[in-house]
């Protein structure tokens, strides 16, 4: 069986994993590695911008993670609620 690192609780899963694993050669933990990147890569999602205040939708951000909404400020709402104040440039 696997070894516990740092006092942290493997899960069987993760456990029979790593047993699957630990007697893979050397390309074969290569291909697997580049397997997981691609399926990581391939699964991109949408971040989708919208105004706190008056829920413009402002744009869509790709990115990898977890798809869903993301709050901001529009220029029009930012200009009411902050007069005089610049709007924040994209960095």
């Amino acid at each position: 069986m696997t070894s516990k690192s740092n006092k942290e609780e493997i899960s069987p899963e993760v456990a029979k994993l790593m047993d699957i694993v630990s007697g893979f050669s050397k390309i074969q933990l290569e291909i697997t590695a580049h397997f997981a990147e691609f399926l990581y890569k391939s699964t991109r999602t949408l971040l989708k911008t919208v105004c706190m205040y008056c829920k413009k939708e402002m744009g869509v951000t790709e990115g990898e993670g977890i798809s869903g909404d993301s709050g901001s400020i529009c220029p029009e709402c930012w200009s009411e609620r902050f007069p005089g104040v610049p709007y924040p440039e994209e960095t």
